[in-house]
């Protein structure tokens, strides 16, 4: 019971998420490691939508829409485990998911939106 109290523990901001968990036992000492990954950018984005599961027609059916601050928070949880190089890169990488999940953002499908911010409109929110 104190591995799992542990894990509840160390999860309990990522409430109702599925996040990747890692644990490392030595077998001779019984001594035990947890790791806690970072939440999927999919995971992120339902939680701050506020729903369960995106859109199964993704690019006709829209299930929900989340603000430019939105996509700056959950860009700034990935981007260290991202490849990208700049927050601005991996913000086009969120907007991308919220393609796949069929979720608007600040009222544009996420190709405008992506649109937008090749042209710099929303540089401050990404630097």
């Amino acid at each position: 019971m104190q591995v799992i109290d542990a894990i509840n523990e160390k999860t309990k901001e990522f409430q109702g998420m599925k996040i990747p968990v890692t644990v490392s036992v030595d077998t001779d000492t019984k001594k035990w490691e947890i790791e806690v990954g970072i939440p999927s950018a999919s995971a992120l984005l339902l939680k701050e939508v506020g729903i369960q599961k995106g859109s199964g027609t993704s690019g006709t059916e829209w299930v929900g829409e989340v603000t430019v601050d939105s996509i700056a928070k959950v860009a700034n949880v990935k981007l260290e485990s991202s490849y990208a190089t700049s927050l601005k890169s991996v913000a086009k990488q969120i907007v991308g998911t919220c393609a796949s999940l069929g979720i608007k953002i600040e009222g544009k499908t996420p190709k405008e939106f992506t649109a937008e911010v090749n042209e710099g409109k929303w540089d401050s929110k990404f630097t």
